[in-house]
């Protein structure tokens, strides 16, 4: 009766060890992840993943950073051992190549590639500003709200100027500028991104003709609140 009782016990626990394995995900493997894959700059991009090794791994983050991981001791499911992550965030359009290698093994480097977009297009309106020989350039709220590092617009008259958008009526613009001739000039705003690694520009053009043909087309103006009521 003892043996059979031993014996029935001996295959309970060797049945409840194996459960534990399958429940801990078998043997454990060194693995990683980077999210997102792809999205607009400047984009943030969060690697994560979990080590048996107990190693001090490298991540290379696209050429621009190599990175010391943050680790949390891992001691359950899915295995025993760590876990680690690191960000970071990537301000010009592209693709970067994610590497992660182990220093007891560098042959053993893997990589994972991310693809960073530019932000959508922007789209330009020229409104009149105080007379028929003056304009400026405006854009939705949303899109002077983005983080981009300073603008410029190049008025196509051979003058440009570093401005910081303002909010006029129902958009966000530009100050006014003068021509001193009639005309038809393309304007040209461009927005600087500048990260630490790198730096672009997003550039858009509007035609702008001289003189205005009516100033009721300017949201800011006297001329656009009467012209609601004709």
């Amino acid at each position: 009766m003892r043996r059979l009782v031993f014996f029935a016990l001996l295959v309970s626990l060797t049945a409840f060890s194996s459960r534990s394995t399958l429940a801990c995900g078998g043997v454990c493997r060194n693995q990683w992840s980077a999210t997102p894959q792809k999205g607009a700059a400047p984009l943030s991009v969060y690697v994560y993943g979990e080590s048996t090794d107990f190693n001090d791994y490298t991540i290379d983050m696209g050429g621009e950073r190599i990175l010391a991981p943050t680790y949390a001791y891992l001691d359950g499911a899915p295995c025993y051992g760590e876990g680690f992550h690191a960000e970071h965030r990537f301000f010009c359009p592209g693709t970067y190549t994610i590497k992660v290698t182990n220093p007891a093994d560098p042959n053993a480097t893997t990589s994972k590639s991310i693809t960073v977009l530019p932000p959508p297009r922007y789209y330009l309106f020229a409104f009149a500003g105080d007379n028929e020989h003056e304009a400026y350039i405006a854009t939705h709220v949303s899109t002077s709200q983005r983080n981009f590092f300073y603008s410029t617009v190049d008025w196509g008259d051979g003058s440009s100027e570093t401005f910081t958008y303002a909010l006029r009526g129902l958009y966000a613009g530009t100050p006014n500028h003068s021509y001193a001739a009639d005309g038809e000039y393309t304007a040209t705003v461009k927005h600087h991104y500048e990260g630490q690694y790198c730096s672009w520009d997003q550039t858009e053009t509007i035609l702008v003709k001289i003189p205005v043909v009516s100033l009721a087309t300017n949201p800011s103006t006297w001329g656009y609140v009467k012209s609601m009521y004709r």
